[in-house]
Order: structure tokens, then C-alpha cells, then sequence
């Protein structure tokens, strides 16, 4: 018995080490291995995989805040996310030739759309308080999915 206690106790020692370890993403969703990478990488494909992955962690991340109830950080993940959103779409624009229709744009434009469905999916969970912050949310995110869409259509 004063085993397995012993062993409990070590096991959450370590994750909470590992936890207390795990990267922090920044105000704009960012973690700093993926700043890095984003300052050094010349091909704007390999920059918009970087986007996604962090958007991806976001939604990831907003999904976890609502299902387990801190709702009170979630309007701060709903605006770092933005942020990422906005720089995301300032490096593409400014990169992107009328012409070019990559891969990786469509694919971060199709998670765009299917992230903003589940945004207000997710809004119906949250609170009374939380509705604007989701509202602004949603609306700014399908402002930048139709530019993104008129980038890849060229509308």
C-alpha cells in the first residue's frame, strides 16, 4: 500500500514537471519553436504548414477550455487565435502572386472554413457572458476566409 502511495506520488511529480516543461504559446498562438522557424523559413508553403499546425492547436485548444469549463480563458485564446489568424493572413497576401494556388493554401483555407463551423458550434456551450467575444470571433475569421478564398479564386 505505501508502495503504490510512493508511486502515485512520483507520477504526478513528473507530469506535473512535464506540464510545468511543456512550451507556452504566445499572444498570438505562436509557440517559439514555430516563431523561429517562421522567421527563417523562405517558402511562404512551408510558412502557411506552420499556420495550420498552430491554428490546428488552437481550435484544439479552445475545444479543451470549453469541454472542461474554464471559460474564462477562453476569450483569450479566441483573441490570440485571431491574432495568428491576422499575421497569417498579412505574410500570405503579401506573398502570394495572384496566380498561385498551393496546396497548403487551399488546405489552410478548408481548415479555416471548418474551424470557424466549429467555433459556433462551440459557442452554444459557453456562457452568456462569452457570446460577443465569440460573435467577433467568428465574423473577423470569416472576413479572413474570404479573402483567402478570393486570393485562391482571384475574385
Amino acid at each position: 500500500m505505501v508502495l503504490l502511495s510512493l508511486s502515485l506520488t512520483l507520477i504526478c511529480s513528473l507530469a506535473m514537471q512535464a506540464a510545468a516543461l511543456a512550451p507556452a504559446p504566445g499572444p498570438d498562438c505562436l509557440l517559439a519553436t514555430e516563431q523561429s522557424r517562421l522567421q527563417t523559413e523562405i517558402k511562404l508553403n512551408n510558412r502557411i504548414k506552420i499556420y495550420d499546425e498552430a491554428s490546428t492547436r488552437c481550435q484544439n485548444s479552445l475545444a479543451a477550455l470549453v469541454r472542461h469549463q474554464d471559460l474564462q480563458a477562453v476569450p483569450a485564446q479566441l483573441k490570440s487565435w485571431l491574432n495568428l489568424l491576422e499575421i497569417s493572413l498579412k505574410d500570405i497576401d503579401s506573398s502570394t502572386a495572384r496566380k498561385d494556388k498551393s496546396r497548403n493554401l487551399i488546405r489552410y483555407e478548408i481548415h479555416l472554413r471548418k474551424a470557424v463551423g466549429n467555433v459556433q458550434e462551440l459557442k452554444l456551450k459557453a456562457t452568456a457572458d462569452q457570446f460577443d467575444d465569440f460573435e467577433r470571433f467568428i465574423a473577423r475569421a470569416q472576413e479572413i476566409h474570404k479573402k483567402l478564398v478570393n486570393m485562391l479564386f482571384q475574385r
